[in-house]
C-alpha cells in the first residue's frame, strides 16, 4: 500500500482513547483495554511480566522468584493512575508483599533506565526487556506461581470502517494469515 501512511505516537492511555473518539487516530494499542459506547476493544496479547533488575543486584543470579522475594525491595513503579500500577499493586497485595516504591514513571523506557542504574527493581513485560537483557544492561527473572500477565488490546471507534491498508495492518498485528 504505497500511498498509506503509518504514524506511531506514544501517548498516555487516556489520550489514546481521546484520539480515537475525536477521529485523530484509527487504532490504538493499549494495555488493559476497555470498551465504551464509542470504543471497541479487541484482545491482542497477554504479555508475561517479570522482575527486572540490574546485573549487579543481589537477585540477578536467581532464575525464578516468589513474590515474597520482593518484600522490602526498592521498587520502580508505574504512575499510580495507570491500570498497570493497580494490577501490580494487587498482585503484590495478594501475596502480602510490601515494596519500597522509590520512583514512579508513566513509561517503561524510563523505568528500564532507572532499574539499569540500580535505583530499584521493577515488574515489567518480558518482551520489552529483550534488547536490554541481550546487551547485559538488565536481568529478567520469572515470577513463580502465580505468574503475572499484562493484557494488551487494539481499540478503535465503534463505528470505524477500515480501508484495505488498515485491515492489512490489523492482520499483521494479529499475526493472522491473510484471507
Amino acid at each position: 500500500f504505497p500511498g498509506a501512511e503509518l504514524v506511531v505516537t506514544y501517548l498516555r492511555p487516556e489520550k489514546i482513547y481521546e484520539a480515537i473518539v475525536a477521529d485523530r487516530a484509527d487504532l490504538g494499542l493499549v494495555s488493559y483495554p476497555s470498551e465504551t459506547r464509542e470504543i471497541s476493544a479487541t484482545p491482542w496479547r497477554q504479555e508475561r511480566m517479570v522482575v527486572a533488575v540490574a546485573p549487579q543486584h543481589p537477585l540477578a543470579q536467581k532464575v525464578w522468584l516468589q513474590p515474597s522475594d520482593l518484600a522490602g525491595a526498592d521498587f520502580v513503579g508505574f504512575d499510580e493512575d495507570l491500570p498497570i500500577a493497580a494490577h501490580v499493586k494487587q498482585y503484590l497485595d495478594d501475596a502480602s508483599v510490601t515494596v519500597n516504591v522509590v520512583m514512579r514513571f508513566d513509561n517503561i523506557q524510563m523505568m528500564k533506565e532507572a532499574v539499569a542504574l540500580n535505583e530499584g527493581i521493577s515488574i515489567l513485560p518480558v518482551r520489552i526487556l529483550r534488547q536490554e537483557v541481550e546487551q547485559g544492561r538488565l536481568v529478567a527473572i520469572r515470577l513463580d506461581k502465580p505468574a503475572l500477565f499484562r493484557p494488551l488490546g487494539i481499540i478503535h471507534h465503534s463505528r470505524k470502517r477500515f480501508n484495505r491498508a488498515a485491515e492489512s495492518f490489523l492482520v499483521l498485528l494479529r499475526e493472522e494469515e491473510p484471507a
